[in-house]
């Protein structure tokens, strides 16, 4: 469950990283340093969500599951 936290809380701050960005009125440099950090912090998220993947399928193997697709979109 620890995963799920720390993606929650980068999910937090890249929002607001995106927004502090949006406003406006910081200095080139911070900015830049906001945009790295929003960078990392979103490649980090994709890594989480890759290692749950893995998991999930890992499971689905072993219990008989077939691995989730999203079909909504299809539906509509």
């Amino acid at each position: 469950m620890n995963e799920v936290r720390d993606f929650e809380a980068k999910i937090k701050r890249i929002e607001e990283i995106v927004s502090l960005l949006e406003k406006g009125g910081i200095p080139l440099a911070e900015s830049m340093l906001l945009y790295e950090e929003g960078i990392a912090t979103v490649g980090s998220c994709m890594d989480i969500l890759k290692s749950a993947k893995m998991k999930i399928e890992k499971v689905g193997k072993g219990g008989g599951m077939q691995e989730f697709t999203d079909n909504t979109a299809e539906k509509s």
